[in-house]
């Protein structure tokens, strides 16, 4: 137990007064959540969920021949299995420093601490969307470390038309336009998700809208920015980012083009992320802690309706 919260971690001998109200901490909101399926464990049932597709069945289009009966159709099925995981942290600190900081400092800490558990969760679902298989390189180049170009028109075409030729469904209905002035109608649309380095790229698409532009402002996403080509583009300071992997070692950024059902979030039935408070166990009753735990996975369910495009920073 090495990682101990002291005074002197956190000096409560501060000279004058300390305003009770703390600096705000640098937090961004939970985006990857938002958009997958929901699904629930049952308690004692194991650490797996299967989730089944019945695959479709191909078009009938030879008649039929008067009383002949036909052979009929074979039930497919594909299943996606996930395994959902524990995570958690905590924080140890000692009798002294509660009983000498401002009343406000562990209140502080259990509310960092919550803002971990949801930044940790969200991290988990990006890097799950990131291992789809369907990927397009910025300007259609082989690999990963071939990349040197930003966002363009033919990506995000090239995008949609591949998701509309797998009958991937779009996200959210259409926006029409409204009466202010300069307001344009939204299509119902495709979701994309990416780091918000990008938006001066995203700006510079053909027929880019941002979002304030939008006929309707109450229908527009958390962290929406705007639309082109079919797509709305949701950012996040923590979408992903491949450090010095591309061309010239230059950073690569993933974007995430999903689908309805494209991925489902699986959570443990009637638990959500529980927060803990230890009394102090130790002989002295010198130490405690404040922690949280919860379980979760997330999971590609097909891999048809989403499509991670990999560029360069404009």
């Amino acid at each position: 137990m090495s990682n101990i919260t002291t005074i002197e971690s956190i000096d409560p001998n501060i000279t004058g007064f300390l305003h009770r109200n703390f600096l705000e901490r640098a937090t961004y909101n939970l985006v990857h959540d938002k958009f997958g399926m929901p699904a629930m464990l049952p308690m004692h049932e194991g650490t797996k969920v299967t989730m089944r597709r019945i695959e479709k069945f191909a078009k009938s289009t030879t008649p039929l021949t008067e009383g002949i009966t036909p052979d009929g159709k074979l039930a497919t099925y594909t299943d996606v299995t996930a395994q959902i995981r524990q995570y958690g942290d905590y924080v140890t600190l000692t009798d002294l420093f509660k009983k000498t900081s401002p009343k406000r400092t562990v209140m502080e800490i259990s509310d960092a601490l919550g803002d971990q558990a949801g930044e940790t969760i969200d991290t988990v679902e990006r890097d799950e969307l990131m291992s789809g298989t369907n990927v397009r390189y910025a300007s259609g180049v082989a690999a990963r470390a071939n990349v040197a170009a930003g966002i363009s028109d033919a990506d995000c075409q090239t995008i949609r038309k591949t998701l509309l030729s797998n009958s991937a469904r779009r996200i959210r209905e259409q926006i029409n336009a409204g009466v202010k002035i300069s307001t344009s109608p939204t299509p119902e649309s495709f979701i994309a998700i990416g780091h918000t380095d990008l938006l001066t790229s995203l700006e510079s698409l053909t027929g880019w809208t941002p979002k304030e532009e939008y006929g309707s402002q109450q229908e527009t996403l958390p962290d929406e920015y705007g639309y082109a080509h079919g797509i709305r583009f949701i950012l996040t300071p923590n979408g992903k980012i491949w450090s010095g992997a591309g061309d010239s070692s230059a950073d690569v950024y993933g974007i995430v083009v999903l689908g309805r059902s494209a991925y489902a979030n699986i959570k443990m039935e009637k638990r959500s992320t529980q927060i803990f408070v230890k009394n102090p166990v130790d002989p002295l009753d010198q130490r405690y802690t404040i922690g949280w735990k919860t379980e979760h996975a997330s999971k590609i369910t097909n891999d048809d309706f989403m499509y991670r495009l990999e560029v360069q920073e404009a």
